[in-house]
């Protein structure tokens, strides 16, 4: 399946205790995780069932029954560095965090016919809703990484609900998608979802009912020609009883999937992904990728860092803060702490479109007043405050009369060219 990031750039995370011959590279050890992943990295000779088990920090299972591994997905990264004999040395589980009851740390491990391999501990943030955590259904948002990938450079990125991440958009907001609806009734193709935005290593999945020859995936440009020269192997038989609970099919086993990096594509663009059977069209979707690695190696990101805050996200009145992991190559919730990860507003802070902070008067015509500034994508200032509504503003000048009508004096705020806020001065009583 194609997977082509190379062993150096520090995407596989090996557990020293463990033989060299193995390698837990999703969830990476360490990084924030949510939404809808997977579990995988390479084993170069596999004598019994890959499972993976997740623990909670007490080491008591996480999740009650084991994750079956699928084993035998391509490599030819780890086979081209040697580190294996052959190249279909790969394992894989589409996992979903939101399984999970609640934020917190949680410990992977994967074993071999009950032998622990690896393991991995990771902080996992929940986005759905207590009704079905599982899942956030409903929800929109985008925010911009300021410095992102590289200084100077800023990158917008945008909720998509069928992987449950933020991914990143192309910058032409004028590019138009055909929408094409999946083909056979017994066929679904989950990843990609038509239309939407992809980024980064993610996964082409879905199910089909029965599947009487190989599955593969085939990607192609605007103009329907070949922009990956290979079929992309899909691995069929993994485990979907929510397709099965529903009806759909009479069994289980009936999920296909692969690993795939959409910075293996030459350029940002319109892409189409076709799914067939034994060379017989099944479904396809068509999506707008972005690149993100540099030019010299596109298919991966290495040494970038960012973060963005979303604002009424998941839902009106919450924010949500996402930071970049380097594993997944997407921006990962992290887990929420009102008291911790909101910055106060502060001399000398900018303050991006996505972004907010925090602030406290205490001597104001109406008493003390608590709140938050925050940007919205347009690039106006947004003011939340519990005794007033108030509208968001384009300048600078009408924000220092919205605040002298508080009786709030003293704060000086520069909006730049790029929309974000500078606080260039601020009460010393915040």
């Amino acid at each position: 399946m194609f997977f082509l990031l190379r062993l150096c750039l520090g995407l596989m995370v090996l557990v020293p205790s463990l033989a060299h011959a193995t390698a837990l590279e999703n969830p990476g050890n360490g990084l924030p995780y949510s939404g809808i992943g997977v579990i995988s990295g390479w084993k170069c000779e596999a004598s019994g069932p890959l499972t993976a088990h997740i623990y909670d920090e007490d080491m008591m299972l996480a999740w009650p029954d084991p994750i079956p591994l699928v084993y035998g997905t391509q490599r030819p990264d780890v086979h081209a560095a040697d580190a294996c004999d052959s190249a279909d040395v790969g394992f894989v589980a589409i996992w979903n965090w939101g399984n999970l009851e609640n934020d917190g740390t949680y410990t992977v491990v994967v074993q071999e016919d009950g032998m622990e391999l690896a393991q991995s501990t990771v902080q996992v943030t929940m986005l759905g809703p207590e009704s079905q955590p599982q899942f956030l259904g409903g929800a929109s948002g985008e925010c911009r990484v300021p410095d992102f990938p590289t200084p100077g450079e800023s990158t917008l990125f945008e909720w998509n609900q069928n992987t449950q991440h933020m991914e990143a958009v192309m910058r032409d907001p004028s590019t138009d998608l055909d929408l094409v609806p999946s083909l056979a009734h017994a066929t679904a193709l989950e990843n990609p979802g038509n239309g939407l935005p992809y980024s980064g290593i993610g996964v082409i999945s879905g199910w089909k009912c029965e599947a009487s020859g190989p599955l593969t995936a085939h990607i192609y440009d605007e103009d329907m020609m070949l922009a990956w020269p290979d079929p992309i192997p899909l691995v069929y038989g993994t485990q979907r009883p929510d397709v099965h609970a529903a009806d759909a099919c009479d069994s289980a086993d009936v999920g296909f999937v692969a690993i795939w990096n959409w910075g293996n594509l030459e350029n940002d663009g319109t892409y189409t992904v076709v799914v067939q059977e034994d060379g017989m069209e099944l479904a396809q979707s068509t999506v707008q990728v972005t690149m993100l690695g540099p030019e010299s190696q596109p298919q991966f990101l290495g040494g970038a860092s960012g973060e963005c805050r979303v604002p009424d996200f998941p839902t009106p009145g919450e924010s949500t803060l996402f930071e970049w992991n380097q594993n997944t190559q997407h921006m990962e919730a992290v887990m929420r702490d009102p008291s911790t990860d909101l910055d106060t507003c502060t001399e000398g802070l900018t303050v991006h479109p996505g972004e907010m902070c925090s602030f406290f008067f205490g001597d104001t015509t109406f008493g003390e007043i608590d709140g938050t500034f925050s940007i919205n994508a347009e690039g106006q200032l947004c003011v939340e405050v519990d005794i007033v509504e108030i509208p968001c503003l384009d300048t600078d000048q009408a924000f220092e009369s919205l605040l002298s009508g508080l009786g709030i004096s003293g704060v000086d705020v520069t909006k730049n060219a790029d929309g974000s806020w500078t606080i260039n001065s601020i009460p010393s009583d915040l």
